[in-house]
């Protein structure tokens, strides 16, 4: 996610708005820039959720720790495995996410 184009949107919009932030994109391991998006959520009085089933983890390693800078900023943060231990693709766990109500579509 740009923040800088969230902020101009953000900017826009009236009412409740909540933004959905990556810690960890399931097929790439990406990762948005939390600190910077939770700043500019707050700010705006949206309401950040931070999906963070496979990057939340992050947090634990001394080496990758900086990549979750943020996630203290968000109302929410998901960090509910899409597999169960079957596969690493979110694309192939459908039934798991209707089981679950977390499709990520």
């Amino acid at each position: 996610m740009r923040a800088d184009r969230l902020r101009e949107l953000l900017a826009t919009l009236e009412g409740p708005t909540i933004v959905c932030a990556q810690a960890g994109n399931v097929n790439t391991g990406a990762f948005d820039p939390l600190q910077e998006i939770g700043a500019i959520t707050n700010a705006s009085g949206a309401w950040l959720h931070i999906d963070g089933a496979f990057g939340l983890w992050a947090r634990t390693s001394r080496r990758h720790r900086a990549l979750a800078e943020g996630i203290e900023l968000a109302g929410a943060k998901a960090a509910i495995s899409r597999t169960a231990g079957i596969n690493p693709s979110a694309s192939q766990s459908a039934p798991i996410h209707a089981k679950l109500g977390t499709q990520p579509w």
